[in-house]
């Protein structure tokens, strides 16, 4: 009796499907435990990658605040399937005056941005008990994902911000 071997198309998909993993790691820096924030409360994100030195981020954010973690996300690719009319603007497409709502197939994994990455970081720093995130380095991961290395912060100063959504 003849034993099977999977086929090359099964191991693809399976090998895409470990492959299609995101990730986040932290790395606790402070040894003072926090309590996490509501979901209902906005975390201020500082932009602090552009070659800044450690000094040079702490002036920026100008408030004093402690480290909680280090926090890494590797973000895969998105997954084919239907982009709203705000994907398909940001690529630099238009649509015609007057059309309100478009939808369309995306025929392969499209590549993860900062913003696709954002979210989970935010979680993740509330779940610290972080009302900040200071962005450290933004960098592609091989073909279509994105790492970014940040760091959650507790400022002491900053009273809750509520939650807003931007109307459409």
């Amino acid at each position: 009796m003849r034993k099977a071997l999977p086929s090359i198309a099964g191991l693809a998909i399976v090998l895409a499907v470990m492959a299609a993993c995101s990730t986040t790691k932290v790395v606790p820096v402070s040894t003072v435990p926090r309590s996490p924030i509501p979901d209902d409360q906005n975390v201020v994100v500082f932009p602090c990658w552009d070659g800044m030195s450690d000094e040079e981020c702490t002036a920026y954010i100008q408030r004093p605040f402690d480290v909680i973690a280090d926090i890494t996300r590797a973000q895969d690719a998105r997954s084919p399937g239907d982009v709203l009319l705000e994907s398909f603007l940001s690529a630099g497409c238009r649509v015609a005056p007057g059309e309100t709502t478009l939808v369309f197939r995306a025929p392969m994994p499209l590549p993860a941005t900062f913003y696709d990455a954002l979210p989970p970081l935010l979680k993740t720093a509330r779940n610290l008990g972080a009302n900040g995130l200071i962005i450290l380095a933004v960098a592609p991961t091989g073909a279509t994902g994105v790492t970014v290395k940040a760091r959650a912060i507790y400022l002491h100063d900053l009273p809750p911000i509520p939650n807003t959504t931007l109307a459409p």
